[in-house]
C-alpha cells in the first residue's frame, strides 16, 4: 500500500496528529493482510513533500510504524541532507516545483491523507490544491479535521 500525505507547514492540530497515527496503523495492517506471498518483505510506503510542519510530523509517525518513507522535495523546502529526513533513512525523489511535486505524490499513492489548516476549502493553498487534484484523479482522500484547538 502506498499512502500519500499533504498538510500545512504550520503543522497539525492535536486532533489531526491522533488521526494520522490511527490511519497509519490501519493502512499498515491492511498492507500486510494482502495476498502478497511474503507481505513482510514489502513494507507499506509513505509519500510526502518534506516540508516543515505537517510533513515532518507525519513522517515521524510513519517511520515509527515501519513505513518505507519517500520524500518528494521541491526547491528550497527541504534542508536535510539527501538520504535522511528527520534523522532516518528515506528514499529521495526528484525535485519539482511545489504543485508538480504534489501531483507526483498523488499519482504514486493509493490513498491520500490530507491535514489542511482549515476545514473549509480555500484557494491558493498547496494542501487544498493537492486535495482537489486527488479528487479529480479519482484517488480516495481521507480528510482530517483540525477539531477544536
Amino acid at each position: 500500500m502506498k499512502v500519500g500525505f499533504t498538510g500545512t507547514r504550520k503543522g497539525m492540530s492535536q486532533a489531526q496528529l491522533g488521526q494520522v497515527g490511527k490511519l497509519l496503523m490501519i493502512f499498515e495492517r491492511a498492507a500486510y493482510a494482502t495476498d502478497v506471498p511474503d507481505p513482510l518483505s514489502v513494507p507499506p510506503e509513505f509519500h510526502h513533500g518534506g516540508a516543515t510542519g505537517a510533513d515532518t510530523e507525519a513522517d515521524q509517525l510513519a517511520c515509527l510504524d515501519g513505513y518505507q518513507v519517500h520524500v518528494h522535495p521541491c526547491p528550497g523546502v527541504v534542508a536535510d541532507a539527501p538520504g535522511k529526513f528527520n534523522s532516518h533513512p528515506v528514499i529521495w525523489n526528484e525535485v519539482f516545483p511545489p504543485l508538480m511535486r504534489n501531483q507526483h505524490i498523488v499519482d504514486v499513492c493509493d490513498v491520500l491523507i490530507a491535514a489542511p489548516e482549515t476545514d473549509k476549502e480555500v484557494q491558493r493553498s498547496g494542501t487544498w490544491a493537492t486535495i482537489r487534484y486527488a479528487r479529480k484523479a479519482g484517488k480516495p482522500v481521507v480528510m482530517l479535521s483540525r477539531g477544536k484547538e
